[in-house]
């Protein structure tokens, strides 16, 4: 499939500018209602551990918990029941709803705030695409998945990479920043800022960009 490649101007940019910003808001917003507390739904073992500190149950093997509609697996986990968070250890993964999944090795989850921290081979799947990242934060609020320090996402036609990126599991939308490769079979794009959208393959690319491909070598 062939690319399609659009230049925008600055108004994007303040589109894109606008939109992060009151997605945190949101968020903020979000967190200042009652949170649901997380559920233990399954654990081989289950102990308390006072060097942990106060109500932190040690869970051990299948580990299972429910957050709202979320469900959460790990190989072995603290739950902090004071603080309604989790952290879990080996094999993680995260099930936000039938068809978007986050794998990681560990993995930091607030249940007041619904933001998940993830770090070491974490990789984000949905329908439409693969992200891949060392360290993802996933706001279960505004559904947006970002990772601030390099990664790349991969789907049917083209695989991107950059320092930030900010992709938006309840649409099409990724965005991103710093750094930014696109590679297909035909091209490789090199660019600064590009909002890309992964149900048409249709890149937005918002600064000087080059492009390498076999018929201009």
């Amino acid at each position: 499939m062939g690319l399609n490649i659009q230049t925008y101007n600055s108004r994007l940019v303040f589109k894109l500018t606008l939109i992060v910003f009151f997605s945190f808001m949101y968020t903020l917003f979000v967190s200042a209602q009652k949170p649901a507390k997380i559920k233990l739904l399954r654990a081989d073992d289950l102990r308390y551990d006072k060097k942990l500190g106060n109500k932190v149950q040690r869970l051990i093997g299948d580990v299972m918990l429910q957050h709202d509609s979320t469900i959460l697996y790990a190989d072995s986990a603290y739950l902090y029941e004071l603080t309604n968070s989790f952290k879990g250890f080996g094999n993680v993964r995260i099930k936000a709803s039938d068809t978007l999944n986050i794998y990681s090795d560990l993995l930091d989850y607030n249940g007041n705030t619904k933001i998940a921290e993830l770090e070491y081979n974490v990789r984000l799947e949905d329908p439409r695409a693969t992200l891949y990242t060392d360290h993802l934060w996933y706001d279960r609020n505004s559904k947006i998945a970002y990772y601030l320090t390099g990664g790349r996402i991969v789907d049917s036609a083209n695989v991107l990479t950059s320092k930030r990126g900010y992709y938006y599991t309840d649409s099409s939308k990724a965005y991103f920043r710093y750094d930014v490769e696109l590679e297909n079979e035909k091209y490789v794009m090199n660019t600064d800022t590009m909002l890309y959208y992964t149900d048409t393959e249709i890149s937005y690319f918002l600064g000087p960009t080059y492009i390498t491909s076999d018929e201009n070598l």
